[in-house]
C-alpha cells in the first residue's frame, strides 16, 4: 500500500523565506512479523468467526458463541469485538462464553515447545484492549484475574495466561514452566503484577507478556497515545517443557509440562470458569520468539491495526509527512527519553539528528529529483539548538 502526496514547506530563518516542494511515494512500514504464528485483527465486523491472519500453518479461527451475539453480551464495533459485561460485576452472574477455537491451539503449542518440531522455548503474547474496569468505585472487576488472552483448561490449568487481576487495577501473566508449575503460580514464582493502578478503564493499552528461552519474563501495558516506557521483568530460571496431554487434570502427566490440548480463549476460561474479562478486544497476535524491547515499541507505534500501517517520518500519526512532523522534532530536540510522539523515529528514545534525516528522507522521496531542503532544514534545526542551549544556561 502507498500513499502519494505533493508537500509545499515553508521555513522562516529569521532573514528570509525558503520554499521547497517534493512529490513522493511513502511506503508502509509493517509490525514485526518474524515469528508471528497467529494474528486476530478483529476485522470481520459480523459473524461468529474471529479469523486468524497470520499466515503460519493452519489458520487457528476463534468462535464467537451465536447466542451471545444475539443477546447483545458480545457485539462487533469497527475493527473490534465488545464483551459487555454490563451489571456483571459478580463472578457467576451472566453467561458469556470466551471466545475460542473450536479445538486445540496445537499449532502454538508446535511452535513454542513441541520437543519433535524443533519449538523456540519463547514466547510473546501482544493484545490491543479496552477494559471496561479498572477497580475504580463502580468499575471493580471481581475476577482472580480475568482471562484477557489464555491457552488453558480451567483456572487451575493453563500453558500460558495474559490477565486483568481483580479489583481490575492491574495487569498480570501466568506461565507453566519448570519452576512454577501447572498454573503458572507454584513454588514460590507468583505471578507477575504491573503496579497497582496501572489499568485505566476505557483506555485503549497495549499489553504485552514475553518470555525468553533463558526465563527472563516481561509485561509491558501502555496506554495509546502516551510515550512507550512501562514495562515490569523478572528472571524466572525454569525451561518450558513438551510433552503434556489429555484434557482433564487426570490426564495431565507433567505437572510442569504445557499441554497441547488447551484451546486459545479470549475473555474467560474454555469452560466458563468465572473469570470473565470485560471490554474490547482490537487485536491479538502470539509469536514464537520475545519481542525485544525495541520491536514491542514498534508495534507500539504502529497502533492496534493489524494492518501496521505506519509511515516513516510521520511523527504525530496523521499519515502524512509533512512540515508538522518536523516542528515537532525541532522542538523536542535532544529530549531524552522521547517516544514516536515526541519525535524519536529511530526508537532509541532521544529526538536526535538521525531522526531528523528519517524525516528528511521520507519527506524527499519521489521518483524524480527534486530540490532538497537540507541546508535550510539543518540550519533552522541548529537554530533551535542554539536556542534551546541559550534557554538552558539562562534558567
Amino acid at each position: 500500500m502507498t500513499n502519494s502526496t505533493k508537500w509545499s514547506v515553508v521555513i522562516s530563518l529569521g532573514v528570509g523565506t525558503a520554499v521547497f516542494c517534493a512529490a513522493g511515494s511513502l511506503a508502509h512500514a509493517q509490525r514485526i512479523t518474524g515469528g508471528l504464528i497467529a494474528l486476530y485483527g478483529f476485522d470481520e465486523g459480523a459473524g461468529t468467526t474471529v479469523a486468524d491472519t497470520s499466515g503460519f500453518g493452519d489458520p487457528l479461527n476463534l468462535t464467537i458463541n451465536p447466542a451471545d451475539l444475539s443477546s447483545g453480551l458480545i457485539s462487533w464495533g469497527s475493527s473490534f469485538v465488545s464483551i459487555n459485561r454490563g451489571t456483571d460485576a459478580v463472578p457467576g452472574n451472566g453467561t458469556i462464553s470466551p471466545i475460542q477455537s473450536e479445538g486445540p491451539a496445537t499449532k502454538i503449542y508446535d511452535a513454542i515447545v513441541n520437543p519433535d518440531l524443533a519449538g523456540t522455548n519463547e514466547f510473546t503474547i501482544e493484545a490491543w484492549v479496552r477494559p471496561e474496569r479498572d477497580g475504580t468505585p463502580g468499575r471493580v472487576l471481581n475476577s482472580n484475574p480475568a482471562r484477557v488472552v489464555s491457552m488453558s483448561m480451567d483456572h487451575s490449568f493453563r500453558n500460558f495466561t495474559l490477565g486483568q487481576q481483580d479489583p481490575g487495577d492491574h495487569w498480570v501473566s501466568r506461565i507453566r514452566n519448570s519452576a512454577a508449575g501447572r498454573n503458572g503460580t507454584c513454588c514460590g514464582v507468583p505471578q507477575m503484577p504491573t503496579p497497582a493502578g496501572s489499568v485505566e478503564a476505557e483506555a485503549v493499552t497495549h499489553v504485552v507478556m514475553t518470555r525468553t528461552a533463558t526465563g527472563t519474563e516481561s509485561l509491558y501495558y501502555n496506554i495509546v497515545g502516551d510515550a512507550f516506557g512501562n514495562v515490569v521483568s523478572r528472571e524466572v530460571p525454569s525451561t518450558l517443557i513438551g510433552g503434556g496431554g489429555g484434557t482433564t487434570a487426570g490426564g495431565d502427566p507433567g505437572a510442569t509440562d504445557w499441554n497441547p490440548d488447551y484451546a486459545l480463549a479470549l475473555g474467560d476460561e474454555t469452560n466458563v470458569a468465572e473469570r470473565k474479562w470485560a471490554g474490547d478486544f482490537h487485536l491479538v497476535a502470539i509469536y514464537n520468539r520475545a519481542l525485544t524491547a525495541a520491536e514491542v515499541e514498534l508495534n507500539f507505534s504502529a497502533g492496534p491495526d493489524a494492518s501496521g500501517e505506519l509511515v516513516p517520518g510521520d511523527v504525530n500519526g496523521d499519515m502524512v509527512v509533512d512540515i508538522a512532523d518536523y516542528q515537532i522534532i525541532r522542538n523536542n530536540f535532544r529530549l531524552s527519553p522521547a517516544g514516536l510522539p515526541d519525535g524519536n523515529l529511530d526508537f532509541d528514545h532521544e529526538v536526535g539528528l538521525n531522526d531528523f534525516r528519517i524525516w528528511r528522507d521520507a519527506f524527499n522521496a519521489a521518483p524524480s529529483p527534486v530540490p532538497e531542503p537540507t541546508s535550510a532544514l539543518l540550519l533552522a534545526l541548529g537554530g533551535a539548538l542554539v536556542l534551546q542551549r541559550r534557554n538552558k544556561h539562562g534558567a
